[in-house]
């Protein structure tokens, strides 16, 4: 068995912080991105972790992850690209699956779209998560406009309801309201 990916804490201006900012510039697209800034002060919150991942020594990518009752949304997800293909998406995986021990776990990935210039890249990425034990989770969105599907791991689907709680959480108590206007499901 593969050892699962060590799992260390970002803390805001921290070594760990300064890797994962530069690969969350270059692995999410900019209306996609929330400032790192934001979410180091949200991770020390309660049922958030923004973790740093490493096998040994190296550094492999990050995760952010909300939890919410048994329920476990991974918002961000990246390898480093030179790391990419050589098995650390799915041991990035495994880490979290271990990590949050019983909890289901669920996230959003662009709707496949034979318009979008990354059609290809969207198509691959959901057959990763299907070959790694995710199922589609029949819950679309359009987030800040752009489509999504949840895919799930383990345990009953995720409720409409429930997503929408776990993302009224993380947004705090502030900027709850908006996320009625920001979250629109297909």
């Amino acid at each position: 068995m593969i050892e699962p990916l060590k799992l260390k804490p970002v803390k805001f201006k921290s070594k760990e912080y300064y890797k994962t900012k530069e690969l969350y510039k270059n692995a999410f697209p900019h209306k996609e991105r929330i400032s790192l800034r934001l979410l180091s002060l949200r991770a020390l919150s309660k049922n958030i972790e923004y973790l740093a991942m490493y096998d040994e020594d190296r550094f492999v990518g990050f995760c952010y992850l909300i939890m919410y009752n048994n329920l476990t949304f991974i918002m961000y997800l990246a390898i480093d690209s030179s790391l990419r293909g050589k098995g650390y998406g799915g041991r990035a995986l495994d880490s979290i699956r271990v990590f949050t021990s019983k909890n289901r776990v669920a996230l959003n990935i662009e709707a496949e779209d034979e318009n979008a210039e990354n059609n290809d890249q969207r198509i691959r990425r959901k057959s990763f998560y299907i070959k790694n034990g995710y199922r589609l989770a029949n819950m679309d969105t359009i987030e800040m406009g752009e489509a999504y599907e949840m895919l799930s791991y383990g345990g009953e689907k995720v409720a409409k309801s429930e997503y929408v709680t776990l993302l009224k959480n993380f947004a705090t108590p502030i900027l709850s309201p908006f996320i009625k206007y920001a979250v629109k499901f297909r």
